[in-house]
């Protein structure tokens, strides 16, 4: 089998909700933001 011949099937699509503690100050995270968050990139965000 080689690359050429394998086909891509979707087969479900991952959703992710986030909920923060209504103390916590930041009002918006774009979806690079919250992939560097849950990547590890992102730990600090002074």
């Amino acid at each position: 089998m080689t690359a050429a011949t394998l086909v891509e099937h979707e087969i479900g699509i991952n959703r992710i909700a986030v909920f923060v503690h209504p103390s916590n100050r930041v009002g918006r995270l774009s979806k690079e933001q919250l992939k560097g968050i849950f990547t590890g990139r992102i730990g600090n965000w002074k």
